[in-house]
């Protein structure tokens, strides 16, 4: 089989040209690796090829040829870097050696950011 695959742990994702070799590598995949014994769970496969679709936490799409985070992930990650932003560097990290200095802590409100700002909305870190 000649498939090209992306593969951590136990999520694969399986690339290919068209829909139609989309669909055979992934009937053939699933096929061989029933045979070496595992189990796939047929409920949490996506079998309909697409050229966007979420992996891993991010989204890929392959038309814009773009890999970002969804916009919950991104509001998340912004809490997280407030929480470092706010002094508690020491806390998360602390065999880090001059993490510190490391800390990005701006008296600049407008610095820019490539997340967008958190909200306080009750969805959890």
């Amino acid at each position: 089989l000649e498939i090209r695959l992306v593969v951590y742990t136990n999520d694969i994702l399986l690339m290919a040209e068209t829909k139609e070799k989309a669909r055979d590598q992934a009937s053939s995949l699933i096929y061989m690796l029933q045979c070496l014994g595992f189990t796939v769970n047929m409920e949490k496969m996506v079998l309909d090829p697409s050229q966007c679709l979420e992996f891993l936490g991010f989204m890929i799409d392959t038309t814009k040829m773009q890999l970002s985070l969804p916009a919950q992930k991104q509001k998340r990650f912004g809490r997280v870097l407030t929480v470092i932003r706010g002094g508690a560097c020491n806390s998360l990290h602390p065999l880090k050696t001059n993490w510190e200095n490391e800390c990005y802590k701006s008296s600049d409100p407008t610095s820019s950011t490539v997340l967008q700002e958190p909200t306080n909305e009750p969805d959890g870190l």
